[in-house]
């Protein structure tokens, strides 16, 4: 069941009992770069969760090659009971 919940920090995050797929979708907010992220889907068993995680990433990867690398959307597959953080930021890479 996917759940609301909060980290030790007291950020909001979302999470589930089962494997999930999560979709971190880039938004623009007045200049600065967000992404909100989603349980797209849940799953008994890890490897159902990647094929699932595939199948999406096929379809939004036709709408992400005209976005530049740094705001394009994630797939990521999560364990059982992971938290992942409902907004982040864009994180820039480290220089050297």
């Amino acid at each position: 069941m996917i759940q609301a919940v909060e980290t030790t920090k007291g950020t909001k995050a979302i999470t589930s009992d089962h494997w999930h797929v999560v979709h971190s979708r880039c938004t623009d907010n007045g200049g600065r770069v967000q992404f909100v992220r989603s349980v797209h889907s849940e799953h008994d068993a890890r490897g159902a969760c990647v094929e699932a995680a595939k199948r999406l990433w096929a379809i939004l990867r036709a709408d992400e090659s005209a976005r530049p690398a740094a705001q394009r959307d994630a797939v990521f597959v999560c364990r059982p009971n992971y938290k992942s953080l409902e907004r982040s930021r864009h994180r820039r890479p480290r220089k050297g």
